[in-house]
């Protein structure tokens, strides 16, 4: 069989899972009962929430939540399903999940404040904060080759552990000798694991108080905004927390060096990846995008499993979905489940501003 043939083979099975399956699947729970508000003329949202579960695009037994903010004010706020079906435990209105990469906007929004206040040169390399970064061909990185994915550091050449990764002289160690994997600002590569790592050792570093980018983040971002959102929970919001369902099946395949159970432990309780509530994630985006965006571009970012969470100056709003079922369909666009949910966002608020 050529390339092509198995390339378009992978391609019809992604279609039938994605598009067939859902149709015929009959699932054994019941659809769950829709929880919040929607404010007049958003109400096709609701809707479209409720039918994602009837028509099987999110899983009955698992819990998401859907919040919209237009012009400041919290138009959709949605929730329905489990935050933990062992122990029907409902979702509820404070229930906080892992949301994976989307972290990477609060991650470049702490970045983004420390660049206004002057402590961040993007265009400096990194090693003029941080110089035993300079090894292996590093000297010359920017901040700002780092932050848009172009300096080749998408993996560490050692494994990491949950005890390397609570260990920032062990950690740094690591990243510092990492080599690039291509010559840094010819070639763009998702660094979907070492983003954060490197980004907090430049906070770290540049930061008068020399806080962590949690820390930081918590103390200049979530607390003056009354945000509840972090970048790794603590140990005491575990049952808040949603218990993010398959998370080691999907990434089993994708974090390189992850393969201790603590650290998968830890990745499903948000204590290393971002941990937040839908309503609360999106009102930090849309009351923060104004200060950091230029015009006509969005900010945020999505993660793994279906995750969003973005600010669109253009249409003055924020907004943001959130699962604890991992789908295989779950990034951004891809998912079936948050593209509905926008596409009916985006005819309301076109509706709203075409009235007189």
């Amino acid at each position: 069989m050529s390339f092509l043939q198995q390339a378009l083979l992978v391609v019809a099975t992604a279609i039938v899972v994605a598009f067939f399956i859902p149709a015929f699947y009959k699932p054994s729970y019941p659809v769950p009962e829709v929880f919040g508000t929607v404010a007049p003329g958003f109400e096709e949202v609701k809707v479209v929430f409720r039918e994602n579960y009837e028509d099987n695009w999110d899983n009955r037994e698992a819990g998401s939540a859907f919040s919209v903010y237009y012009k400041g004010e919290n138009v959709v706020d949605l929730w329905a399903g489990f935050a933990d079906m062992e122990a029907k435990r409902l979702w509820k209105e404070d229930t906080m999940t892992v949301i994976f990469s989307t972290t990477k906007g609060l991650t470049a929004l702490c970045a983004a404040m420390l660049a206004d206040r002057g402590l961040i040169d993007f265009k400096k390399p990194v090693a003029h904060y941080w110089p035993e970064f300079a090894q292996h061909g590093k000297e010359k990185i920017t901040v700002e080759q780092l932050l848009e994915h172009e300096a080749g550091l998408l993996a560490t050449d050692s494994p990491l552990s949950y005890e390397i990764l609570t260990n920032y002289t062990a950690l740094d160690k690591i990243l510092a000798e990492t080599k690039p994997k291509w010559e840094p600002g010819t070639r763009h590569g998702y660094h979907g694991i070492t983003f954060g790592p490197y980004v907090d050792a430049i906070v770290r570093r540049v930061d008068p108080e020399k806080r962590s980018i949690g820390k930081f983040f918590d103390e200049e971002v979530s607390k003056p905004f009354d945000i509840d959102a972090y970048i790794g929970a603590p140990l005491e919001l575990d049952h808040r927390t949603g218990r993010c369902t398959n998370v080691q099946e999907r990434f089993s395949d994708i974090i390189y060096g992850l393969r201790n159970v603590e650290v998968i432990r830890t990745l499903i309780l948000g204590r290393i990846f971002g941990g937040n509530e839908s309503g609360k994630l999106n009102k930090l985006m849309f009351e923060t995008c104004g200060n950091i965006c230029e015009a006509g571009n969005i900010f945020g970012a999505s993660g793994l499993g279906g995750q969003v969470g973005y600010a669109d100056p253009n249409f003055h709003i924020g907004y943001g979905f959130v699962s604890r079922y991992m789908s295989p369909m779950g990034i951004q666009m891809y998912d079936p489940r948050f593209k509905r949910l926008k596409d009916s966002m985006m005819r309301a608020i076109k509706n709203l501003q075409e009235r007189p």
